[in-house]
């Protein structure tokens, strides 16, 4: 453990030393700041795992907003809606939407990349190639997405190594009791539509949020391609969000289900008759049974606790507490002969997590120390057509501990230094396929640290320099499983390891956003395939370390509101040049995941035509440089990536602006465009509408009439009458600590009548109570009837 933190914190433990000598804690010196425009609302974040200015951060982090994905990307699945952050390349799965697409940051594909879902990691343990679309929620329940670009793993850990994309749900409601939200979307480019139903509220100590969706999709229309056959899907979501806010702390349990089924027949092959003749001498193949995942599904329940300001320096405490299962399918198919060997792989992963986080504030320093346990038990059973896969059983669990430190040393200077450990247990059971890898167990020790700087002379300028180290442990197919019918377990398998250096600077005033970074990252022990021959019409293949993948690159994202014109002009350039080294073969190779360069650049209108209507405009323009793959300074392949255009229209009218409509013009001149992999949509329209609605308190209230325990009253002429119910707990500790009872009051559905009097009333009310030391439960609820003498009419 020495020597691990000794060899790889020397570059950490000499930048902080370096800084301390430059910097010394008791400067207080700082420019003074010339006339510069006035800074705008901070834009916070919450990638360093706690709340902060955006440009206080080291780290490269792109946002997200709830508005430009409702009204940018409309009708787009979770990923495609990160496709103008520079750094990201949006790839397009044969089933779009059905799959959720991928995302290459920094040219490191999927599986190098941590995808989260309000912090709980949605990656597989078991194989990489299904770490691909898991951002599994629906787009209607996103409140922002966070990106982080670059090695993550000292606050995030493992597949943090290129990146993180973080998904933040939305949490109540608008600030009242009672509302909701309808959506609808309809995609012509495959007959989809998506109807979306949210019932929310927020009261000055509860929160609320409860919705549901499902999508049908028939094929898919690609650019000079036409229907692609089989790429249909389906999909349906449910969550909910019930939290109880004080002063001192707040309690949260949210829960997820999605559930997908998706035909995506494997594009490489789609199509291209060339590719066939190279690699299917022998015959003709039925393109329509290329591959096909018949199920995605994931259930999700988080608990989660919060408590400010117990003790002294302690801000905040953050207890977190899920459980998460996965259902995968996958039915696959090999082409090494005449015969198409089909496979099912159906995958069962349990996963149970905790997280504790302390915030600390001493003096100049913010500090935050946290504990991460995560446990998953994978249940494999799988089929083929001419040979029995069988049955395995995995296990892993993964602790870590991490400490960061933001330590202010003088108004203009801020240092940042973090350092996490890691250790890794992994058992594998029983082994159908391998008897001879049965019941045998691996674990390894993994500390990774960062360090960066942050220098504000003036409040809308920050300039930024970054050190990070990531890593990615082998997952449990590669070293200890296997598949089965094509990969071979290899128990010597080592973590990859990576270091990146980076400068960057961000400028935020009213009218400009400007943020820009260089960077560079070296992977070592990158883990590459080994091809090993074929064995009873079977590829073989083994997962190796004898790779080193370096990449070099440059971002820039910029925004300038043009005056009191409305118009904001936007825009995003990445350049990447990315080589990996084979040192088992000696060759060396460029390119292929990526172009080489990338970008958008947009104009978007707003206006408030009248107290009731706003309209907005939107036209995006991309474009990629054609991806080519060399071997040796040889050219091997070339790939079309080409250009596309967008235009959006829409408007918000009514009161509050309750309703909103969106109507977008994608791939308006229906190009080929393909930055990464698979066929691009075909020029298509999506249609999306949203009604928002809610109920209003009546204004005056006559207590002439009688009410039935002062819940309910009458005022002349219309009456009214509501439903109620709660559900709480309250935890009575032996010290008398006493937190407050959690409840929900259903208080604002609400019908009016004409009656000249009150005919009737009907109480029913039932409880449930349980009483013991230290748990103090009561369910209950209770309902009052009226009878009336006109007709009811509602008023929403």
């Amino acid at each position: 453990m020495k020597t691990i933190v000794k060899k790889e914190f020397l570059t950490v433990i000499s930048l902080t030393v370096l800084t301390v000598l430059i910097f010394p804690a008791s400067s207080s010196a700082q420019l003074s700041p010339p006339e510069t425009p006035m800074a705008v609302e901070p834009i916070m974040v919450t990638a360093t795992r706690s709340e902060r200015d955006l440009m206080q951060v080291p780290m490269s982090v792109s946002v997200v907003t709830e508005q430009e994905i409702e009204e940018r990307y409309p009708g787009s699945n979770t990923a495609e809606k990160m496709r103008d952050v520079p750094g990201v390349s949006y790839a397009v799965n044969r089933a779009g939407p059905g799959n959720n697409g991928m995302l290459i940051l920094r040219g490191q594909i999927p599986m190098r990349v941590l995808y989260l879902i309000d912090g709980i990691n949605q990656n597989s343990v078991f194989k990489d190639d299904q770490n691909k679309g898991l951002l599994t929620i629906d787009p209607s329940d996103i409140e922002r997405i966070e990106i982080i670009k670059g090695p993550a793993s000292s606050l995030y850990g493992s597949e943090a190594i290129g990146g993180v994309v973080n998904v933040i749900t939305k949490k109540g409601g608008d600030g009242r009791p009672f509302g909701g939200r309808a959506d609808l979307v309809y995609d012509n480019s495959n007959d989809g539509y998506t109807p979306h139903l949210a019932i929310y509220g927020d009261t000055e100590s509860y929160r609320y949020r409860v919705s549901g969706s499902f999508q049908k999709a028939g094929d898919r229309r690609a650019a000079k391609v036409g229907r692609l056959d089989h790429s249909d899907f389906s999909t349906e979501s449910v969550f909910g969000n019930f939290g109880y806010i004080s002063e001192n702390g707040e309690l949260d349990i949210t829960f997820n289900h999605y559930d997908s089924d998706v035909n995506e027949a494997n594009s490489r092959w789609y199509g291209d008759p060339l590719y066939i003749a190279k690699y299917l001498p022998y015959g003709d193949p039925d393109l329509t049974e290329l591959s096909m995942f018949p199920e995605n599904r994931r259930d999700t329940i988080v608990g989660k606790l919060v408590l400010r300001d117990l003790i002294e320096h302690l801000d905040r405490l953050t207890f977190r507490l899920y459980h998460q299962r996965r259902n995968t399918k996958q039915l696959g198919v090999q082409y090494p002969a005449t015969n198409l060997l089909s496979s099912l792989l159906v995958d069962k992963t349990k996963t149970f997590g905790a997280y504790l986080q302390g915030d600390l504030s001493l003096g100049d320093h913010e500090i935050n120390i946290g504990l991460d346990f995560v446990h998953d038990q994978l249940l494999n059973e799988s089929e083929a057509a001419n040979r029995e896969y069988g049955f395995f059983e995995s296990k892993q669990a993964t602790f870590a501990a991490f400490i960061q430190d933001v330590w202010h040393i003088a108004d203009p200077l801020t240092l940042t230094t973090g350092i996490r450990y890691t250790r890794i247990n992994s058992h594998q059971g029983r082994l159908d396929a391998f008897p001879e890898s049965a019941n045998k167990s691996y674990s390894f020790e993994n500390v990774v640290g960062n360090a960066g700087l942050v220098y504000m002379p003036w409040e809308v300028l920050s300039l930024r320099l970054q050190y990070s180290q990531g890593f990615r442990a082998p997952d449990l197919a590669s070293k200890l499983t296997g598949t089965g019918g094509y990969l071979m377990p290899f128990p010597d398998l080592k973590p990859e390891k990576s270091q990146s250096y980076e400068f960057g600077v961000r400028y935020s005033d009213n009218n400009l956003f400007i943020d820009a970074a260089v960077f560079y990252s070296k992977v070592k022990d990158f883990i590459a395939s080994k091809y090993l021959g074929i064995v009873d019409n079977h590829f073989y293949w083994r997962m190796k370390n004898a790779a080193e993948y370096t990449t070099v690159g440059f971002e820039l994202g910029a925004s300038w509101r043009i005056f009191d014109t409305g118009f904001t002009a936007y825009g995003g350039y990445t350049y990447l040049d990315g080589k990996l080294k084979d040192h088992e073969s000696g060759t060396t190779s460029k390119g292929n995941a990526t172009p080489r360069s990338w970008g958008s650049v947009g104009l978007k209108w707003d206006s408030d035509a009248s107290d009731d209507l706003r309209v907005f405009a939107d036209a995006t323009f991309r474009a990629a440089a054609k991806r080519s793959f060399i071997s040796n300074g040889v050219l091997m392949n070339k790939y079309r990536s080409g250009k596309t255009m967008d235009f959006n229209l829409g408007f918000d009218y009514g009161e509050d602006r309750r309703l909103k409509v969106v109507l977008a013009v994608k791939n308006l001149f229906d190009e080929e465009y393909e930055p990464s992999y698979y066929n691009y949509p075909a020029r298509h329209f999506v249609l999306s509408a949203a009604y928002l609605f809610w109920l209003k308190a009546t204004d005056s209230w006559l207590t002439s009439a009688r009410p039935i325990r002062d819940r309910c009253c009458v005022r002349s002429g219309p009456t009214t009458f509501w439903p109620w119910g709660s559900i709480g707990t309250r935890y009575l500790p032996r010290n008398g600590f006493d937190v407050t009872p959690f409840s929900i009051h259903v208080i604002d559905v609400k019908y009016e009548a004409c009656v000249k009097s009150l005919k009737r009333t009907s109480r029913r009310q039932c409880a449930f109570s349980f009483k013991g030391s230290p748990w103090r439960i009561r369910i209950g609820a209770e309902t009052v009837f009226r009878q009336i003498r006109h007709e009811v009419r509602p008023d929403w």
